[in-house]
């Protein structure tokens, strides 16, 4: 997550926290009707937000992201899980933050910028799965708050402006981003290859062994190395996307024929989770990469890669278990 997003989810809940302290009043003394009536968001017990549409006309940027289950599914711009933690501090975004005010129009929509809204938010819940549209208008004269509204509604209100930047942010910051995304438990094997050498482990009745090099076939990692390259797999990060790519790209790139690549088999999935390698570039300390069975091409750090392969080799120089 970039770092100017994670300031933003900061300031939003010290916003949340304001209004209930300073705004609310006691638990004691507020119905359950009232405890919501508030919200920007206010949902029954039980219910929760499965579909999020972020519309920004003034960028020409469209973001679909959609609940599967535990986790959360980006479905434009492009098909890929999402950061789950920043798709829900969208959630509570919403469903926490409060009204600052509710207020009757003196004017027409076009006065607030909430007729033809730059920004338009598209929200669906399990138990109301038709599509309710929060409109985010123009900045208020007054205070840190922007105008917004509900489509259909007939009164508009104010809402912190920090809110609004949460949802410009690029379609980029909720993509997920680790490489592997499978349980590090559920791991079963490991290949990494790069123009040097072979290397592979494999995981049976809870121990792990060396199946290459050759000179290692059959011995058993320490729990040092089994841990240290777990903990390496698990923190590949994207640097940056780059979108999908046509063959003459990828072969560009270096992808057709790579140059290296990392490759697990995890229990309960298929095919195995293979990350490719291609041409490097040294000038932004990347490489051009891609997993298998996927258009879109992105870019590794090549020092964080480079580091991968020289520990897994002084893993195989190290005594056996």
């Amino acid at each position: 997550m970039k770092f100017s997003v994670t300031v933003v989810f900061f300031l939003l809940f010290l916003l949340v926290a304001y209004f209930y302290v300073t705004l609310m009043p006691p638990e004691s003394a507020k119905s359950p009707a009232s405890q919501t009536a508030g919200k920007v968001l206010p949902l029954e017990e039980g219910d929760e937000i499965a579909f999020l549409g972020i519309h920004n006309k003034e960028k020409h940027e469209d973001v679909v992201l959609v609940r599967e289950d535990k986790t959360w599914r980006m479905k434009e711009p492009a098909d890929d899980l999402a950061e789950a933690a920043t798709v829900e501090s969208l959630v509570l975004a919403l469903t926490l933050s409060s009204k600052a005010r509710r207020l009757m129009p003196e004017k027409g929509w076009d006065e607030y910028g909430l007729k033809d809204p730059r920004l338009v938010v598209e929200v669906q819940t399990q138990k109301r799965p038709e599509t309710r549209r929060l409109f985010f208008g123009d900045d208020a004269p007054v205070g840190s708050f922007v105008y917004a509204r509900w489509e259909g509604e007939k009164d508009y209100f104010l809402i912190d402006r920090n809110m609004k930047r949460v949802f410009e942010s690029s379609p980029l910051s909720f993509r997920e981003r680790r490489i592997f995304t499978v349980p590090l438990k559920d791991i079963q094997r490991i290949r990494i290859q790069n123009p040097q050498h072979s290397y592979e482990v494999l995981q049976k009745d809870s121990q792990w062994f060396w199946t290459e090099p050759v000179a290692l076939l059959g011995d058993s990692l320490t729990e040092e190395h089994r841990d240290r390259l777990l903990s390496e797999m698990a923190n590949l990060f994207v640097k940056e996307f780059l979108g999908a790519a046509k063959s003459k790209k990828a072969r560009e790139y270096g992808l057709m024929t790579p140059h290296g690549s990392i490759t697990i088999w995890a229990a309960g999935t298929d095919p195995a989770a293979e990350l490719v390698l291609g041409n490097e570039l040294p000038e932004q300390d990347a490489i051009y990469s891609q997993k298998n069975g996927e258009e879109n091409i992105f870019l590794v750090s090549r020092g964080k890669i480079l580091a991968f392969f020289e520990s897994l080799e002084a893993m195989t120089r190290a005594p056996a278990a």
